[in-house]
């Protein structure tokens, strides 16, 4: 698989924090946006698109697409994927793909869950499986933009 920079977990998708600060703070210019709905929606992938500046590449993934390409990727790629949920991470790492830095930017409230920050609401699965990859060496952090302080967790 290529050198994937970071994963970020971001229900609003793609913006211009995205696009700008973390392409720049992890040296990218590829961002991979996986989710099912929004590879089907080219209208508002158009109104996404808007938010990228020249010189970073935007593409939108199925899961099941991402599954097949991230391996297919050139090794010289550095991408950063962005999931709307923790669930669909959980399915391509689980899968054996390495993500060294995983990064809850926005994460709507799901059953049971509790709010650890602003815009961040995780249930206790979520928060024992993020515990899980980072004892694995995976870099788990709540913060929206790179220029705020990481909290690890």
């Amino acid at each position: 698989m290529s050198n994937v920079r970071m994963a970020l977990i971001d229900d609003h998708f793609l913006h211009g924090q995205v696009a700008e600060l973390w392409c720049s703070e992890v040296e990218s210019n590829l961002i991979i946006v996986v989710n099912d709905k929004l590879s089907e929606n080219k209208m508002q992938q158009g109104l996404l698109d808007m938010s990228v500046p020249d010189g970073i590449t935007c593409r939108y993934y199925s899961l099941s697409k991402a599954i097949k390409m991230l391996n297919k990727l050139d090794s010289e790629k550095h991408p950063i994927l962005i999931f709307e949920t923790i669930a669909d991470l959980k399915i391509i790492m689980n899968l054996g793909f390495s993500i060294p830095l995983v990064t809850l930017s926005s994460v709507a409230p799901t059953g049971g869950g509790k709010t650890i920050a602003p815009g961040v609401s995780l249930n206790s699965k979520q928060i024992n499986w993020l515990a899980s990859i980072s004892e694995q060496g995976t870099k788990v952090e709540v913060r929206q933009t790179p220029d705020e302080e990481s909290v690890l967790l």
